[in-house]
């Protein structure tokens, strides 16, 4: 059975293209600032936000096979773009927070997380090999329709990236210095946003809504940027010049 989208079909799938763009083009310019303040810091966050954006990338795969094709993409292919290194990323970023406000928890978060994480691919690639249904199947026009294993972590998933995230960004808040406070404050909303749009995207809406959804997205982008690396223009129009 050929498979035709609707122009609104057609234009969500866009709307998440650009949303992907703009969250691959923040991953990149983090990442590119490690050789510069040699800080790794940088480079693992960075890589978070880029794999944090790869669920949406195999929408965006998705939807560019059926438009070109007429046709479902194979289950196997998505999830393995969609999920497979999503842990990985959230691992990242639990170092980087370590790195950066939790030293003293370090050795804990990573043996856990860690733990945690292997034991997620394993069995992730076990049941992909044995019957890649028992892990979801394709819908038309070109979503995934979930199991249990996949949704349940991909909760534990987001809470983890979330709950830190504004752990973090509270820590940051509570700084002595303007300019690291601001920075927290620009997390913090990032990570409400990040937060608000998870739990939008679990909820079946209209089609329309879908642009609000990638709107706080995007939105959410921008404010994790600005709360790792404060553009100096940015600075001077919230801090007061001493």
């Amino acid at each position: 059975m050929t498979i035709s989208l609707t122009l609104t079909q057609i234009i969500i799938g866009y709307s998440n293209l650009i949303f992907v763009i703009i969250s691959f083009i923040v991953g990149i310019k983090l990442i590119i600032k490690y050789p510069k303040y040699k800080d790794i810091n940088f480079l693992l966050v960075g890589l978070t936000w880029m794999s944090v954006t790869l669920p949406y990338l195999a929408t965006i795969i998705s939807f560019f096979h059926t438009m070109l094709t007429g046709e479902l993409i194979s289950i196997v292919i998505y999830l393995i773009i969609n999920i497979a290194l999503f842990p990985i990323g959230v691992f990242l970023w639990l170092i980087a927070v370590t790195n950066l406000a939790y030293d003293e928890h370090s050795k804990l978060v990573k043996i856990t997380f860690g733990s945690y994480a292997i034991i997620f691919e394993v069995v992730f690639v076990l049941l992909l090999l044995i019957d890649p249904s028992l892990l979801g199947t394709m819908i038309p026009p070109f979503i995934p329709k979930f199991e249990p294993f996949i949704i349940i972590n991909y909760l534990i998933l987001i809470v983890v990236l979330v709950v830190t995230g504004i752990l973090f960004s509270v820590q940051s808040i509570k700084a002595q210095t303007p300019k690291i406070k601001l920075k927290g404050k620009f997390l913090l909303i990032a990570f409400i946003l990040v937060s608000v749009g998870g739990v939008l995207d679990l909820i079946p809406t209209p089609d329309l809504v879908i642009f609000i959804k990638r709107s706080i997205s995007i939105l959410g982008t921008i404010m994790f940027y600005l709360g790792f690396y404060l553009p100096k223009f940015i600075e001077h129009i919230f801090l007061k010049e001493e």
